[in-house]
């Protein structure tokens, strides 16, 4: 096993060492206290029936009841120690990958399906806690059970004892020649269930595409020829567990065929009795369960090692550099960029960028399109991992977002007005309604909540314009009144005379704001703007004027 590895499972179990200790010892003696009824069944057939008295039947009937019940509390007791020990790893380890994926440089993510990354952060990680649980709690367990079943059957017959042994190594080495198969059948499983449940959310993302280019038949065809190789694998899977089951069955068969033979001549020749014998196959058959963990053995470390590997490209990798937000001396100054840069597949997009702008200041960013201004506006925002500095001089709170963002893709959900104005905001209950209803009536989108539900009528990207999309998200930000807003044309969708209204609207709800956004509609910059022009991958300040007379030069060259 690598350090990363190791690491990361001394990261999951570091907290919770006590309580596996405690469960490896709970498990060690109700195994040991399982073996009890082999004993009983030794003082039953050997010494109550031979001269049958009813009491001593009588009392270690009742013992035997006690037992019964004392072992049933014992194993619900486990069972409850067991359960929650494990759902606190898994909720530490979901956690963590959640924590770590949101931290990572968007790139890094956009690398991996959506299929991959959904099934990696559920399935892979739950590998990893079964594989790790029953490696290190398990095999022990397996062993120390394994050695005294052993030691009980060559105390009872040595002979027994060895003829066993060699039946059960010979089964051992068929499970071994298996095992390589199975895991090999497993992994083909587990790569279409990954590749159908990747088909489903393309199909769920596209829906409209497909319809649009009448891609109903193909995708149907696509989908049902994933869907049978995970059905065909599928069975496959289990035709091989279950011929495997009948061959060990077999084995198991024999194994007992020749136990019970070889005992009755013990039996006859008075070197064994019949309580004994009937032990001794009691103690026998609970051989099963340790042998099938010692035997995966090797293909648990494999799976655990496998898994880890397909998780940890998402554990590693967190971004290097992230904007830091902290209150500077200068109170006017609210963010500060210092010679960033950003290399995208050895490409330069920003290169040595310098930047200082002062609270509520307002900044125009132009450029050509492919100039990299949106890149710049996620760069700042913290979304790529960059070279260089930035500083943002706020006081951050878990409670409330220091920055307001929009993008082109839209980040509504399937939900009702109201969750998708206020989502991820602690202090949105506080917010009346009416407040709601007026910022959405100052981006012009009051006739969404006119309707009985209000702002409670569930909508959903897909059934809203591009327009509609932007202004409910200028509309979030408006509500929540972020101390720095960033946006990427944010009226792109709109046609001028509602462009315009809600343009003025959004500058005077949020004039404490600083606002940053790129345009390319000149009508949108207001005098008082400070404009930068992104030219050649660096940052140029300008003047309207100077911006206005020469859009003017260029048309009078070709006209």
């Amino acid at each position: 096993m690598s350090k990363e590895l190791i690491s990361y499972l001394l990261f999951l179990f570091k907290d919770k060492k006590s309580k596996l200790f405690c469960i490896l010892l709970f498990k060690l003696f109700m195994l040991v206290f399982s073996l009890t009824p082999s004993y009983i069944t030794h003082q039953i057939f050997d010494n109550i029936l031979p001269n049958f008295d009813f009491s001593k039947m009588l009392i270690t009937l009742c013992f035997f009841f006690f037992f019964v019940i004392i072992s049933a509390l014992l194993e619900f007791t486990l069972s409850k120690i067991n359960i929650k020990t494990l759902t606190e790893i898994r909720k530490k380890s979901r956690q963590n990958f959640v924590s770590t994926l949101l931290d990572k440089d968007i790139l890094s993510v956009q690398k991996f399906s959506n299929g991959e990354i959904l099934y990696r952060g559920n399935q892979d990680i739950s590998m990893i806690i079964n594989s790790s649980f029953k490696l290190f709690i398990e095999t022990p367990i397996s062993i120390f059970f394994l050695s005294l079943i052993i030691f009980l059957l060559f105390k009872i017959n040595g002979s027994l004892g060895i003829i066993t042994i060699i039946l059960i190594f010979i089964e051992s080495i068929y499970n071994l020649a298996i095992s390589k198969k199975y895991k090999n059948k497993t992994d083909i499983v587990k790569e279409s269930e990954g590749r159908l449940l990747e088909i489903n959310k393309q199909l769920v993302d596209r829906i409209l595409f497909i319809k649009l280019n009448r891609l109903k038949t193909f995708e149907i065809d696509r989908f049902m020829k994933n869907y049978t190789d995970m059905i065909e694998h599928g069975q496959t899977l289990f035709l091989f567990q279950a011929f495997t089951k009948v061959i060990l069955n077999i084995f198991i068969g024999i194994r007992q065929l020749f136990v019970i033979a070889i005992g009755a001549y013990l039996i006859h020749d008075e070197q064994l009795t019949v309580g004994l014998l009937i032990a001794y196959i009691q103690i026998m058959q609970r051989m099963a369960s340790p042998i099938e963990t010692l035997i995966s053995l090797f293909y648990t470390q494999k799976e655990l090692v496998s898994s880890f590997e397909r998780v940890s490209a998402f554990l590693n990798q967190r971004k290097s550099n992230t904007e830091k937000v902290i209150e500077l001396e200068d109170n006017e100054v609210h963010l500060i960029c210092n010679s960033i840069g950003l290399k995208i597949n050895q490409k330069t997009l920003i290169d040595n960028v310098n930047l200082k702008i002062y609270k509520r200041e307002k900044i125009a960013i132009l450029g050509e399109s492919g100039s990299g201004k949106s890149t710049l506006c996620k760069l700042i925002a913290g979304i790529y991992d960059y070279t260089g500095k930035i500083v943002i001089n706020t006081k951050k709170s878990d409670n409330y977002p220091y920055i307001g963002f929009l993008v082109d893709e839209s980040s509504l959900f399937r939900g009702t007005i109201k969750e998708n104005l206020l989502y991820g905001w602690d202090e949105a209950k506080y917010l009346k309604n009416d407040v709601i209803i007026d910022v959405l009536d100052k981006v012009r989108l009051k006739y969404l909540v006119l309707q009985p539900k209000g702002l409670d009528i569930e909508i959903d990207k897909n059934m809203l314009s591009k327009g509609e999309k932007q202004r409910l998200e200028l509309a979030r930000i408006m509500l929540l009144k972020p101390e720095l807003i960033i946006l990427d044309e944010p009226t792109s969708g709109l046609d001028r005379e509602t462009e315009i209204e809600v343009w003025r609207n959004f500058r005077e709800h949020c004039s404490n704001s600083t606002i940053i956004y790129t345009t390319h509609d000149l009508e949108l910059i207001y005098p008082t703007d400070r404009i930068l022009s992104l030219e050649a991958n660096q940052l140029v300040e300008l003047s309207l004027d100077k911006i206005v007379t020469k859009q003017n030069k260029s048309l009078s060259e070709v006209t």
